[in-house]
């Protein structure tokens, strides 16, 4: 387990064209503190701020992961 801190709002996007869904659904939340956990294959998840499972990380080294490192902060 390790714990990050999220950089930035994150809401639910809806498809490849990023839409967003209405309401708008916050998922996490800026300055916030998540605990993450990878799994077997590698992957790194957390839960949203409604209990659902989220993979925030694709790489075994979350640091490798642009997306992770553009919103997420490892502490």
């Amino acid at each position: 387990m390790e714990l990050v801190q999220c950089k930035v709002s994150i809401t639910k996007k809806v498809g490849a064209d990023f839409i967003e869904a209405y309401p708008n659904e916050l998922l996490f939340k800026e300055g916030y503190f998540y605990p993450i956990y990878p799994t077997e294959d590698g992957q790194w998840i957390t839960l949203d701020e409604e209990g659902e499972q989220h993979i925030i990380a694709g790489e075994r080294n979350p640091k490798h992961d642009f997306w992770f490192m553009t919103h997420f902060e490892l502490k």
